[in-house]
């Protein structure tokens, strides 16, 4: 069986898993994996933080690589293992309305809405280049 094979089946049980409890069940299956591949994850899971904390001043996709980021870390780390869990049934829920209360808008105000957010994110854009520069 390939490295490939095994990312997928371990990608399966993460996804199977219950929310709340997946990233303890990750931290598990990870800690019976060889120590150069967890040293690997860490130094991914490090280098998806970094990249991602300054992606979220400028235009980018920073907060997904912070989440894959601190995903990684999780299946590494019991302590953050635990916080993960906690915090992902809350989120999910967060998420969940959201999404109804979107959905609940009308078109009308859903344009507005999208228009204010591409004005704001290029009022930072502008903001950051000012600050390069």
């Amino acid at each position: 069986m390939g490295a490939l094979s095994d990312a997928k089946r371990d990608w399966r049980a993460f996804t199977r898993d219950q929310p709340g409890k997946r990233f303890e069940h990750q931290h598990a299956r990870l800690s019976r994996k060889p120590v150069a591949l967890r040293a690997a994850m860490a130094i991914g899971g490090v280098l998806l933080l970094s990249a991602g904390l300054p992606l979220c001043f400028i235009p980018g996709p920073g907060l997904p690589l912070i989440v894959f980021g601190l995903a990684l870390l999780g299946g590494l780390s019991s302590s953050l293992a635990r916080a993960l869990d906690r915090a992902e049934p809350v989120l999910r829920h967060q998420a969940k309305q959201l999404r109804r209360g979107w959905h609940g808008l009308p078109r009308g105000s859903q344009v507005l809405a999208c228009a204010l957010a591409v004005v704001a994110l290029a009022a930072v854009g502008v903001g950051a280049y000012d600050v390069i520069t």
